[in-house]
């Protein structure tokens, strides 16, 4: 809603990612100088010289923790850098690249293969896992989600891990 505008907007899609494209491109076709800034802000995205944020020295680190799905809690480490490297391991498959890292803020997102076992859901094809990260309560906390198809969302917790818990599982 953007009340001064008196412009109502309602995009309803299976997929959050096509909802807000559709919005962008609606709003972007009945206000001018959104679709302007839109694209001064995609042009700076993709300029060859921008560097994507590196995380602040506080979130470099080791954090472990789980993504619940209904079958069980697998357990998950994310181990973060000072260069912005994020490498994963999920239960007991092989540690790999969180591929496409952001940081934002207080917001880590990023995507990896692995393999969750929940194929009664997404069929034998294999997917991968897109995360959407939050700092809150003093951890990451956010969702796994399974893409490309069915963009099944799974909740994911992780505490940072110091000295004296650095061994705990």
């Amino acid at each position: 809603m953007i009340p001064c505008e008196e412009i109502v907007v309602v995009a309803l899609a299976n997929n959050r990612i096509m909802s807000e494209l559709v919005l962008h491109e609606i709003l972007s076709a009945l206000l001018p100088t959104y679709r302007e800034k839109r694209t001064k802000a995609n042009a700076e995205e993709k300029a060859p010289n921008s560097k994507e944020p590196s995380p602040p020295g506080a979130l470099a680190g080791t954090w472990k923790g789980i993504i619940k799905t209904y079958r069980e809690d697998i357990p998950l480490t994310l181990s973060i850098a000072e260069s912005g490297d994020v490498h994963a391991k999920l239960g007991s498959q092989l540690t790999t690249l969180l591929n496409d890292a952001k940081f934002d803020k207080e917001r880590l997102q990023g995507r990896m293969s692995g393999d969750l076992g929940v194929e009664e859901d997404t069929g034998p094809e294999r997917y991968h896992l897109d995360f959407y990260l939050y700092l809150r309560d003093g951890g990451f906390k956010g969702a796994a989600v399974i893409g490309p198809s069915p963009n099944l969302p799974f909740w994911v917790e992780l505490k940072k891990q110091t000295d004296r818990n650095e061994h705990k599982p």
